[in-house]
């Protein structure tokens, strides 16, 4: 799939990974949502406690990561791929496998954006809540 299509197929999965989720409570928990643990609270209860500071740290080494592959010749070809995917063919890189390179790298990278997201969320709902 290209371009605009690969987005509306994307969009509609998305939506069925979603009503799935809303409707399979013994896989997901259901609408109630899946238990994050707290793993920072220990580390305080000021608003900016070491848990903000652990996730900016993974999150600044991700995008290291990220800048790093992005600089190498990999990411070079994915340039040239979005730049002009006829030329790049031509010079002999095989579009075909490139395309799901690419969809799984952006997606783990929004996976742990959201890993971080939903841990820093939890942690932060349990650092501000009163012990029961």
């Amino acid at each position: 799939m290209r371009e605009a299509y690969l987005g509306i197929t994307l969009l509609a999965f998305g939506d069925v990974l979603m009503n799935i989720a809303w409707n399979y409570e013994p896989l997901v928990g259901g609408t109630t949502g899946v238990n994050v643990p707290d793993f920072f609270r220990f580390l305080g209860t000021a608003r900016f406690s070491g848990a903000t500071f652990i996730i900016l740290g993974i999150a600044l080494i991700i995008f290291l990561i990220a800048e790093r592959y992005f600089r190498s010749p990999f990411g070079r070809v994915l340039k040239a791929v979005r730049d002009a995917e006829v030329a790049a063919s031509v010079y002999g890189k095989d579009i075909v496998k490139i395309r799901p390179q690419t969809l799984v790298v952006g997606g783990a990278m929004a996976a742990v954006g959201g890993a971080l997201w939903a841990i820093y969320t939890g942690s932060m709902k349990a650092l501000t809540s009163s012990p029961s």
